[in-house]
């Protein structure tokens, strides 16, 4: 970030047809929080063309970052050179579709709603039920994990939970090598834990809730302690009718993963009305730190 940013205060380096793929560069990294608390951090400069007319134009946001942040230089460069990021985010889409003037005063009158909530305490009951349920199960009917196949009934649940795993696995695989910065992988993506990859996971949405500094080792046994506990809690359905065991076990545990993808983010906004399209801009992963200071 800085030698690139530091070329950028060279004079003349404008004229340099070299100069148009350094601000290009920029603006892919600054897509990134990280990288645009590492812009934030460079020495500012001004230049001729650099106006306050020429920012606010770029940036036409009354309640987003300060004027002078290096953000909005960036962005007055690549107007001033008519230079776009290889892979726009949404505010790039506004921009091109000249709406991007309307977003913030548009937002005022949008309304949306979010699954988010939902979805944590439709895992959290998941987990609150089927807990006591197992325990029950271990406690007053024992004889039920070798009913009716005997031996192989343990097989079968330890199948089903091999089968919960994979499954996570696969959806991370997905999420991470085909719907990558997608407009499908913006809502069937796999939100990775703080602390694990996509395919560790597998926690339920509720987990979401649990403090930044619990300890590992108790995350980690809840983790396994999911993946183990939904077979034997349903385990009575199978005297019942093994397909319907199947069935529910798997759609339930299906139902509770997918509380893990982004569709359930707390950011991710659904829109009853949006008088502009754009104003997910404030939702997009790659632009809502540039118009929320603090994202």
């Amino acid at each position: 970030m800085e030698p690139l940013w530091r070329c950028l205060t060279a004079p003349g380096i404008e004229r340099l047809p070299e100069c148009g793929a350094i601000v290009q560069r920029l603006l892919n990294m600054v897509m990134d929080p990280d990288s645009l608390e590492e812009l934030a951090r460079q020495d500012r400069y001004d230049r001729a063309f650099l106006t306050i007319e020429a920012r606010w134009r770029v940036y036409p946001f009354e309640e987003g970052l300060d004027q002078r942040h290096n953000l909005i230089t960036l962005l007055a460069w690549a107007d001033h050179l008519g230079v776009a990021p290889t892979d726009p985010n949404r505010f790039f889409d506004a921009k091109a579709a000249h709406r991007l003037g309307r977003i913030e005063a548009d937002r005022r009158h949008t309304v949306s709603f979010s699954l988010c909530w939902p979805a944590r305490v439709f895992s959290g009951l998941v987990l609150a039920l089927a807990l006591p349920a197992t325990i029950t199960v271990l406690i007053t009917h024992p004889g039920l994990l070798r009913h009716p196949f005997g031996w192989w009934t343990l097989l079968l649940l330890i199948g089903l939970a091999s089968v919960g795993i994979c499954m996570y696995g696969v959806l991370g695989a997905i999420s991470g090598e085909f719907l990558k910065n997608s407009r499908a992988g913006r809502y069937f993506g796999v939100t990775s834990s703080r602390r694990y990859p996509d395919f560790v996971v597998g926690a339920g949405n509720c987990l979401a809730l649990l403090p930044e500094t619990s300890d590992d080792i108790l995350l980690s046994f809840t983790l396994i302690l999911i993946w183990f506990i939904t077979p034997v809690c349903t385990i009575f359905l199978v005297t019942v009718s093994l397909p319907v065991y199947l069935v529910v076990t798997l759609g339930g545990w299906t139902l509770f993963y997918l509380t893990n993808i982004r569709a359930f983010d707390p950011d991710m906004r659904y829109f009853l009305y949006r008088p502009n399209e754009y104003v997910d801009a404030y939702d997009d992963p790659r632009s809502r730190h540039w118009l929320a200071p603090g994202a």
